[in-house]
């Protein structure tokens, strides 16, 4: 077995769920969103379910009438 470099240890990542992995990549994917913006919508919505569905009323806030 390879052992990581030292301080290389990390911690395994919380399992997701198929749905919030599918909202994951339709933020990704989203129009005028990019890694920026996808890192503060995670960061502030907690979930990428949580953060697509404030993506309608957030564009909106910045003047887009469609979405």
């Amino acid at each position: 077995m390879i052992q990581p470099p030292s301080g290389a240890e990390t911690s395994p990542q919380p399992r997701i769920s198929e749905d919030d992995r599918i909202a994951r990549l339709q933020l990704l994917r989203s129009p005028r969103d990019g890694p920026a913006t996808y890192r503060r919508l995670m960061a502030a919505h907690g979930t990428a379910i949580e953060a697509l569905s404030a993506l309608p009323d957030l564009a909106c806030s910045k003047g887009l009438k469609s979405y």
